[in-house]
């Protein structure tokens, strides 16, 4: 089995990034392209913090992901009948 180094490491600032790109998201959705509903944000991580460099509609790769396993699928089919709102 081949080893897997990264697995595992904890790297600094990735959770503002990933709150950084939700609320980029919201921003999106507020401007009224409600139609978008995915985005791949790509950011790399630099000693000054992380860097966003684009968005990309990431329609198409949603449903391999969100197909993969029958949780997956029921979870972004209850997410997407509510758009993130509570059940």
């Amino acid at each position: 089995m081949e080893s897997a180094p990264l697995v595992g490491l904890k790297v600094d600032g990735v959770r503002a990034a990933c709150l950084t790109a939700m609320a980029a998201h919201e921003e999106v959705l507020k401007s009224g392209q409600n139609w978008l509903t995915t985005i791949g944000w790509d950011c790399m991580m630099t000693t000054d913090g992380p860097v966003f460099f684009e968005g990309n509609v990431a329609a198409y790769r949603t449903p391999r992901r969100m197909t993969l396993t029958a949780g997956l699928s029921r979870g972004f089919r209850r997410w997407m009948r509510t758009r993130g709102r509570k059940a």
